[in-house]
């Protein structure tokens, strides 16, 4: 777990072996010591450091980590002034030189991390072993029965800047074992514009939007070409999928569709666990996608944000007013349609729960080209 403070500080937590966490070998074993852990793990919050020599500047930190608790930690006799004692040990330590530095957006992966600092500096930890750090090595890259010691980090290393092609990072997703990121598009009204979004990691599904394998894994942030004429303005990522949200609210999604996650591919007749195969099976169903597409299905929605879990995605439409609901419905002539029931595979609107005074339903949906139908109802009720 990885949480992120109104100041800027970091906190981690958690299952640490892989360096998931961004904490210092040394104080991970300080806390396990000091709490009697046979598991590597963090069972309570510690604040991660970036940009100075931890296992110099803070070894008495580590030690007073496990003596005193963390600064979310507290005595059951005194829990109040526990905390306030806690949280000064903290201040004090966020004072330090190398302790200053301040982070503005971070995401989690599998077993890796990923966090933008205030400048917009790329930061990753964790376990490498498929480029998902970025940082230019796989475990291909060290000798054979090494590379998944060798592709771990276990604090944070900052990402060449000159990966991203001079263009300011505004936010970081994690997939299960690939990195997203996106660009400011200051320039994206002039001519040759290529786009603003950077993908790294597995590849052997397309979810870096590379034909699967080719390359088996991209170690450096790589600018997506298939989306050079699109303004990107968010991004998540899945296991092996992800779905990005264009400045015009559109949706796009490309990598993995075993389960239908990309909401405009003809999944597998059978369903079973992702395999090491290409991305098209002789059953006829569409394992993966590496070409971005648009979900036309949810086309005449303005989208303003997607989520991505597993094998699931979900998206948020803009919230319509009185007013250009009209606007909306005289564009398609005030026509509705009710979503069919076999249209299971393409993105589906979640109903408002009715304690909220009354469900809402799908507005203006469009019609999918290679999915089935979803228009649904005008919005109803009072909510």
């Amino acid at each position: 777990s990885l949480a992120l403070a109104a100041q800027g500080q970091l906190f981690t937590w958690g299952r640490a072996e892989g360096g998931q966490l961004g904490i210092a070998e040394h104080r991970v074993k300080a806390h396990m010591e000091g709490r009697c852990l046979q598991d590597t793990v963090v069972c309570e919050p510690l604040r991660v450091i970036f940009g100075g020599p931890q296992s110099e500047a803070f070894p008495r930190a580590a030690e007073e980590d496990s003596e005193a608790g963390s600064a979310f930690d507290a005595d059951e006799g005194d829990a109040d002034a526990n905390s306030k004692v806690c949280m000064e040990q903290l201040e004090d330590a966020c004072t330090d030189e190398h302790n200053l530095l301040q982070i503005r957006q971070v995401s989690g992966g599998d077993v890796h991390s990923c966090a933008l600092d205030v400048s917009g500096q790329a930061w990753s930890w964790g376990w490498g072993e498929f480029g998902q750090l970025g940082l230019g090595f796989s475990a291909a890259s060290y000798q054979l029965g090494t590379g998944g010691a060798n592709s771990k980090r276990l604090i944070p290393q900052a990402i060449t800047a000159a990966h991203f092609e001079g263009m300011q990072l505004k936010a970081v997703a994690c997939g299960g074992a690939f990195t997203a990121a996106v660009a400011e598009a200051a320039s994206a009204s002039t001519p040759g514009y290529s786009g603003n979004i950077f993908l790294w990691g597995a590849n052997e599904v397309g979810q870096c939007a590379l034909p699967p394998k080719k390359p088996v894994e991209v170690q450096a942030p790589k600018k997506t070409r298939a989306l050079a004429n699109a303004v990107i303005h968010s991004v998540a990522c899945g296991g092996a999928h992800a779905v990005a949200v264009d400045m015009a609210g559109r949706v796009w999604s490309w990598g993995s569709a075993q389960y239908g996650q990309l909401g405009c591919s003809s999944p597998p007749r059978v369903f079973s666990p992702p395999p090491a195969v290409d991305s098209r099976e002789a059953d006829g169903g569409v394992m993966a996608q590496y070409q971005p597409a648009i979900v036309q299905s949810v086309s005449r929605l303005t989208i303003m944000k997607a989520a991505c879990g597993l094998h699931h995605s979900l998206v948020v439409s803009e919230v319509l007013t009185e007013s250009s609901q009209q606007h909306s419905g005289s564009r398609t002539g005030g026509s509705t349609t009710q979503p069919r029931r076999d249209a299971a595979l393409a993105p589906r609107e979640v109903p408002k729960s009715r304690k909220g005074g009354g469900a809402v339903n799908a507005s203006n949906a469009g019609v999918a080209s290679d999915c089935e139908s979803l228009e649904g109802q005008e919005a109803t009720g009072n909510g």
